[in-house]
């Protein structure tokens, strides 16, 4: 899949910056344009036959849950930067872990580093996954502007469902316009998904802005609660709102047939019950290109 040939991260430096989309990563080539922290490996992603938008032999990011990607902001008035007015739209296609109750990944975040000289809570914006009922439900993140007699404040957006670990490759994506909360959207899969302003509340203020870094993968200075544990392919922020169908065109997945969990020379007339411990709580199917768990 190929939102664009001129991708990576060297278009930050260039007049042509605000072509659409501002940063794309689709890691088929050696990595660069950003540094890489931790323990994050480029294997092979999604791919044929089940997904017909990649090649065979398609790279994605493989994150550990502690190692992240940094790019860096170019300045004042960055393409990287947005505020109110700006449209935004954040996607990416993931292949998760199990994420716990609560927890908040990171997939893309701009801000919230806790790198020197910058405030502790800037964040402009992310694109997140949080840990709700046993999925990874889509979530959007910003930090107001203090205003007069106003203190910034979070405002998050989740969808009331999401992604399930260990189920394959899906697509997230989120869209909206600073300055007009309702026009907040969220996708998995190519589909649109209920969500609410779950924390803050819906409003018009304008998002923090500064120079602080992009990362993909990880915030707070790589916190364990925060770092994606999974891949990552198709990385892309966009200075406009995708629209639905665009978005619906995206995703793309032909089913595979199921792994075999019944041996040919078992008794077709008993019961086997079998007590595993430390089974995952997945409650997706294995993903196809790992070996079945031995019992």
């Amino acid at each position: 899949m190929h939102l664009t040939k001129s991708v990576v991260v060297g278009l930050l430096a260039t007049a042509v910056a605000w072509a659409k989309p501002v940063l794309h990563l689709d890691f088929e080539r050696d990595p660069t344009g950003f540094e890489v922290v931790g323990d994050v490996t480029f294997e092979l992603g999604p791919r044929l036959p089940e997904y017909p938008h990649f090649a065979k032999d398609n790279r994605a990011g493989i994150f550990d849950g502690s190692g992240r990607l940094v790019i860096k902001d170019s300045g004042k008035g960055s393409p990287l930067d947005f505020d109110n007015g700006d449209a935004i739209t954040l996607e990416a296609w993931v292949s998760s872990g199990t994420i716990g109750e609560g927890d908040n990944v990171y997939l893309i975040g701009k801000g919230r580093t806790n790198n020197k000289g910058f405030a502790a809570n800037n964040q402009n914006y992310a694109l997140r996954l949080r840990g709700q009922g046993g999925e990874g439900c889509v979530s959007f993140l910003f930090f107001s502007r203090p205003e007069k007699g106003k203190h910034g404040e979070w405002h998050r957006w989740t969808s009331d469902t999401g992604v399930l670990a260990e189920d394959g490759w899906s697509h997230v994506a989120v869209t909206y316009e600073f300055g007009k909360p309702k026009s907040v959207k969220g996708y998995v899969d190519g589909k649109p998904v209920a969500g609410r302003w779950d924390m803050g509340g819906a409003t018009e203020r304008p998002p923090v802005v500064d120079d602080d870094e992009l990362w993909i993968g990880s915030a707070l200075g790589g916190s364990r609660n925060n770092s994606f544990a999974g891949g990552l392919d198709e990385v892309a922020v966009h200075r406009e709102c995708l629209s639905p169908e665009i978005i619906a065109k995206r995703h793309r997945r032909v089913s595979q047939p199921k792994p075999k969990f019944v041996r040919d020379d078992w008794p077709r007339d008993k019961v086997l019950v079998e007590l595993v411990e430390g089974f995952s709580p997945a409650r997706g199917w294995p993903r196809p290109d790992l070996p079945p768990v031995d019992s």
